[in-house]
């Protein structure tokens, strides 16, 4: 099984971005099985996006049997679609006032 990769997302001024996906990513439910490592990195990435979710009002669902993460997808710094259903977009600004 192939893992997600930090260098997949990378590029040298995104590095935010990238991390946010790489970390998203490890979401997906073939993580919450196998070693160590994978199982701990698939809580931080769900319990992240419970958070968001929390934030929002809502609740992460109960099972992620799919999630799709794209970096600069339509200048969105960060696009998450959740079972086809549910889409988180981020948009990590430094020093934007708002």
């Amino acid at each position: 099984m192939t893992t997600p990769n930090l260098f997949k997302f990378a590029t040298s001024e995104l590095s935010q971005d990238a991390f946010i996906c790489w970390l998203l990513s490890w979401a997906d439910q073939d993580y919450q099985t196998g070693n160590d490592k994978h199982r701990a990195l698939n809580r931080l990435a769900t319990s992240v996006l419970a958070l968001f979710f929390k934030k929002a009002g809502n609740s992460l669902p109960s099972r992620i049997d799919k999630i799709v993460v794209k970096r600069q997808a339509n200048n969105i710094d960060v696009l998450c679609i959740i079972n086809d259903t549910y889409c988180v977009l981020i948009e990590d600004k430094v020093g934007s006032l708002q």
